[in-house]
């Protein structure tokens, strides 16, 4: 005769993973079942008006309001289909995310469902979302399915190309921003004044940047006018961000304009560079702001400093007035050639 072999004694890891299923699983069923008794504690309140039960539960009970819809919501199912099958429920295991997605399921994922339990199998909350995926496609004629796989297909291979389109946004108008801060820089130390010509060409280009900017908004995200329609406070800085470029391609800007946005979109007041910031990524927007003040160009000295104003000169000072005595008497030097 052979000798029966003696089981394996349990490690102790498995012991403690053993005892640890256990609590877990004994814990679960007095809270599904205590979960189960507050929904059911519902029907007595059927004829009771649901917003005193809300007001009512919110200040003696300690619900929020999502809570309450969470009970009713699964009282309307153990009340309906799943009466007959209560038992069954809690003594499955089921956990109380699985018994609150089952009670927003349809009657005939409840029911599959049940079928499951039938069979002994533990019914988690992944399943019965694949049942109630199941169901949808089942119960959508064949047009609606393939009309879905044709959206969603077109959706996800445009999105590479949305994104290429919105990177191409950004540069562009950062272009812009940056080009505002050096025609802010010129306008603040008088180049502009000292040399007409400048004045047009970095207004010329700075209209020639924002008109290729805001044709790449309208193509990309649309009008200002349909961002403010939206009613929402980042549609509306959005929308200051379009009329900001279309108001520089226009020309509004510098000389008899200044550089704020007049189009008031209910953001407050914004500078035209302020309002491009939800174009350009903070770290390009951070660095198109002047971090130091600009360097001096402009000097002014009283008489007796000829020979520094050209050692000033050299130096790289664009303008250098020498006062004799005098304000009628100034005397400026042109750059050192």
């Amino acid at each position: 005769m052979t000798k029966k072999k003696e089981d394996t004694p349990f490690s102790i890891e498995e012991i403690a993973l053993r005892r640890t299923a256990s609590e877990i699983r004994s814990i679960n069923d007095v809270i599904l079942k205590n979960y189960v008794n507050a929904a059911e504690s519902f029907g007595m309140l059927c004829a009771v008006d649901p917003a005193l039960v809300d007001a009512h539960l919110m200040a003696h009970a300690g619900l929020a309001r999502e809570d309450i819809e969470r009970l009713r919501k699964l009282y309307a199912a153990i009340a309906g289909p799943l009466k007959e099958h209560m038992m069954l429920l809690l003594n499955s295991g089921i956990s109380i995310n699985a018994i609150d997605a089952l009670a927003d399921a349809h009657e005939d994922v409840q029911v599959s469902a049940v079928k499951m339990l039938d069979a002994s199998k533990v019914l988690r909350i992944d399943e019965i979302a694949v049942l109630s995926e199941l169901r949808e496609v089942k119960a959508k004629p064949d047009w609606m399915r393939w009309e879905k796989h044709r959206s969603s297909t077109l959706e996800s291979l445009a999105q590479p190309a949305v994104k290429i389109k919105i990177a191409s946004l950004e540069s562009k108008a950062r272009v812009v921003v940056d080009g505002l801060y050096r025609f802010d820089e010129y306008w603040s130390d008088g180049s502009f004044e000292h040399d007409q010509h400048l004045y047009k060409d970095c207004h010329r280009i700075l209209v020639s940047d924002a008109s290729q900017a805001l044709r790449e908004f309208e193509n990309v995200v649309g009008t200002g006018e349909s961002l403010v329609e939206l009613r929402t406070e980042d549609a509306n800085y959005l929308a200051a961000s379009y009329f900001a470029l279309r108001q520089v391609s226009e020309g509004n800007f510098g000389y008899g304009y200044g550089f704020s946005l007049q189009r008031d979109v209910g953001v407050g007041g914004l500078s035209l560079a302020d309002a491009l910031s939800q174009l350009v990524p903070f770290d390009d927007y951070n660095s198109s702001a002047p971090k130091k003040a600009a360097p001096l160009k402009v000097l002014e000295l009283c008489a007796g400093s000829g020979g520094m104003a050209l050692g000033l000169q050299a130096a790289g000072f664009q303008h250098i007035a020498l006062y004799d005595k005098g304000l009628s008497g100034i005397l400026c030097g042109g750059p050192v050639h």
